[in-house]
C-alpha cells in the first residue's frame, strides 16, 4: 500500500457517494417539481431491482449456463452474449419501471426537468449504494492491514487474507478512480433514458420506451 493508492481509493469512494448528493442538491430547486421526482426515482430504482436481481440469478444465468456461457466470460462470443443479455435485462426492468412511474406516481407532474430529476434519483441512489459498498470494502482492507489484526485467524485464513490484500493493493493507481468514472457515465445515461421514456408516455408512443430499453 502506498499513500497514492490510499488517497485515490478514498477519493473514488467520496466521489461515488458525493456526486449524486451534489447533483440532487444542485437541481432540486430548479423547476417547479421540487425534490419529489428525485426521491421517487431513487425508490423506483430499488423497486426495479426487486424483480431484476432474482430474474438474473434464477432465470437468465441458468439459461445462459445451459448454453455454456458463464458469468465469468472474459472475451469472444460468450462475453458478447452475456453483455447483450445483461443489458437487455437491465433495460427491461428499469425502463418499464420508469414507464409505469411516469404513468402513475408522476402522471400529474409535467415539467421540463421532471425526467432529469427522476434520472438523478434513479442513477444517484445506485451510485450512492455502490459507494457505500466500496467504503465498506476499503474499511475492511484497512482494518485487516492493521498490526495484529490477523492474530485470531488460522494460518490458512491468514494466508488467504494476505493474498486478497495483495490483490486489492496491486490494482494500478490509474484504475483506482474507474468506479467513480463508471458511476458518472451511468448517471449520465440515467438522466437521458428517462427523457425518452417520459416522451413515450407524453406522446403515447411506445417506440421511445423501446429505444430506451435497447
Amino acid at each position: 500500500m502506498t499513500t497514492t493508492n490510499l488517497v485515490l481509493r478514498i477519493a473514488n469512494t467520496v466521489l461515488m457517494i458525493g456526486i449524486p448528493i451534489l447533483a440532487a442538491l444542485w437541481i432540486f430547486r430548479r423547476g417547479k417539481e421540487g425534490f419529489r421526482p428525485i426521491w421517487i426515482g431513487a425508490a423506483a430504482f430499488v423497486l426495479s431491482q426487486v424483480g431484476h436481481i432474482p430474474f438474473n440469478q434464477y432465470l437468465m444465468m441458468p439459461v445462459l449456463e445451459s448454453w455454456g456461457i458463464q458469468s465469468s466470460a472474459q472475451s469472444g462470443v460468450s462475453l458478447l452474449v452475456l453483455g447483450v443479455a445483461a443489458g437487455l435485462s437491465a433495460g427491461l426492468f428499469e425502463e418499464i419501471t420508469r414507464y409505469f412511474v411516469f404513468r402513475t406516481w408522476l402522471k400529474g407532474s409535467p415539467g421540463e426537468l421532471l425526467p432529469v430529476k427522476y434520472g438523478i434519483g434513479h442513477g444517484g441512489v445506485e451510485a450512492f449504494l455502490l459507494g457505500l459498498v466500496t467504503l465498506v470494502a476499503l474499511t475492511q482492507v484497512l482494518v485487516l492491514s492493521g498490526e495484529n489484526a490477523l492474530l485470531s485467524f488460522s494460518s490458512e485464513e491468514v494466508a488467504l487474507v494476505k493474498s486478497q490484500l495483495e490483490v486489492y493493493w496491486a490494482v494500478p493507481w490509474q484504475h483506482s478512480l474507474l468506479g467513480a468514472w463508471e458511476r458518472v457515465s451511468a448517471m449520465a445515461f440515467h438522466m437521458g433514458a428517462p427523457i425518452m421514456v417520459y416522451k413515450s408516455v407524453r406522446q403515447k408512443n411506445i417506440l421511445w420506451c423501446i429505444i430506451a430499453i435497447l
